[in-house]
């Protein structure tokens, strides 16, 4: 039989899943949803599941839901809480129940954003096809393969002089690609009222006093 005639079937492309791994707080999630919803807008066909703690994620549910494909919640207590004696047998039943749960979602890249113990060693439980952002081997070493994860463990988790933006860092490592300047222009140009956060989560990350004012003075100035 000549196949020469028949028409040919278009190979379906699998849809590829992104895990991004954000244990952290109420701010680094929001920020983590903004960076999605550019991914999704570049990337429709990519399926994107958000890892997070649930005493963070459940306030900001009505923000996450349209954004994420789904949305994993890690809730330690739960995981610590089983009965009158803490028993390790238990514990990491807890555990294996939780990376399982992970691992069923066959993950094509695990994206680590959190830069903490915990999320680095969970890292490493995870089965993925590549991994970006820090996450423990084997042999408990520390491993950071992508070159904007490396600048963000060592300069921005260490002291305050670092000078991007941690939505453009995330978009970085995640690779997406950033919003016309000239639209960003645009927008602040109709607004009249500018707010600063001063403040961080650590002592070690906070900005001194002269240079919020440094800030301030350059605002008020243009």
């Amino acid at each position: 039989m000549d196949n020469s005639s028949s028409p040919s079937i278009p190979t379906e492309t699998a849809q590829k899943t992104i895990a991004l791994l954000q244990l952290t707080r109420l701010g680094d999630i929001v920020q983590t949803n903004q960076m999605v919803e550019q991914l999704k807008k570049n990337h429709p066909n990519y399926r994107v599941v958000l890892i997070a703690r649930k005493q963070f994620v459940q306030p900001l549910h009505f923000l996450v839901k349209d954004s994420f494909d789904e949305i994993l919640t890690l809730d330690f207590n739960s995981f610590f809480k089983t009965g009158n004696d803490l028993k390790l047998n238990l514990v990491q039943k807890n555990i294996q129940d939780f990376t399982s749960k992970i691992n069923s979602q066959g993950i094509d890249v695990l994206i680590n954003l959190s830069f903490s113990k915990t999320s680095n060693y969970l890292a490493g439980l995870v089965n993925a096809t590549h991994k970006i952002g820090p996450y423990f081997d084997r042999k408990n070493n520390i491993q950071i393969h992508d070159k904007w994860s490396q600048f963000l463990y060592s300069n921005v988790m260490t002291g305050p002089m670092n000078p991007y933006n941690l939505v453009d860092l995330f978009k970085n490592i995640v690779g997406v690609s950033p919003k016309s300047k000239l639209g960003i222009v645009k927008e602040f140009k109709k607004k009249n009222k500018v707010v600063l956060h001063p403040f961080a989560s650590q002592k070690r990350k906070h900005w001194k006093i002269s240079k919020w004012v440094e800030i301030i003075y350059k605002l008020s100035k243009n």
